[in-house]
């Protein structure tokens, strides 16, 4: 998720002191609300929306080649968002609800995903 926010409205969020320079900041990642914020008084927002939209949207391949062309121009911004990348595909990894489902499509013996169960239960995957 993207969200854009002001100078103003950025300087009501608690940890805007870690943040720097709120006129030069172009974007950040909220984790709590695991969203990347963008300055919209930033003179380059419109291109800095775009930036992320299309990263964070696209798959591998095309997150590669944006990379090999425009990481000398926007460096930290596809740093940045390549870490949110990375942070919510931990996530959905981790997340039992997923996990589950997968198990239950794969596995459709009975004896399978009894076992299966056994071994979710007990930590084992």
């Amino acid at each position: 998720m993207i969200k854009a926010l002001t100078i103003k409205e950025m300087a009501q969020l608690p940890y805007i002191e870690r943040l720097g320079d709120l006129k030069t900041l172009s974007m950040f990642y909220d984790p709590a609300d695991d969203q990347v914020i963008l300055n919209s008084d930033h003179e380059n927002y419109e291109i800095y929306n775009m930036l992320a939209a299309s990263y964070l949207t696209a798959d591998c391949d095309k997150r590669e080649r944006l990379k090999t062309k425009i990481k000398s121009r926007f460096p930290e911004e596809i740093d940045l968002l390549e870490k949110v990348i990375q942070i919510r595909l931990k996530k959905e990894l981790n997340n039992p609800e997923r996990i589950k489902k997968q198990y239950k499509k794969e596995f459709k013996e009975p004896e399978e995903r009894r076992c299966l169960y056994e071994h979710y239960n007990q930590g084992i995957l």
